[in-house]
């Protein structure tokens, strides 16, 4: 049966026990195994402004959690309801040149581009790319 909702945001601790119905995904700058995974590539163009999003990727599973607390305490979880946020371990930022990365670094802002026409002048101008997940 379907438990009662409270209709209201919960923040839980827990630990990740495995995907439902699925594969673990392999997030594409880190390489480490996940549930879900939100990446992307920006760049600053002017001092002061807010940097542009040069790309962007984003994917998650179903999942199972055991709650920090309780331990013996599961719950399925939907990949797409879950909203990261205060993350410590998984987060990964790194400040560097378009040709300083990993290809497969610059093979993600290829394939998954928001600005083409910033894109096409990342190989030639230096500037400094932001890479998050």
């Amino acid at each position: 049966s379907k438990p009662l909702s409270s209709k209201m945001l919960l923040r839980l601790e827990a630990y990740v026990q495995r995907p439902t119905g699925g594969s673990q995904l392999t997030a594409p700058l880190t390489k480490k195994t996940c549930v879900l995974y939100s990446s992307a590539v920006s760049r600053q163009l002017h001092d002061g402004m807010s940097p542009v999003p040069v790309a962007f990727s984003f994917a998650s599973v179903n999942f199972t959690v055991a709650l920090v607390d309780s331990p013996k305490t599961l719950i399925q979880v939907k990949g797409t309801d879950v909203s990261l946020f205060d993350m410590r371990e998984g987060r990964h930022v790194e400040r560097r040149s378009f040709n300083s990365v990993p290809d497969e670094w610059q093979d993600f802002i290829s394939s998954h581009r928001t600005s083409p026409h910033l894109s096409a002048t990342l190989r030639s101008d230096g500037a400094t790319l932001e890479f998050q997940q």
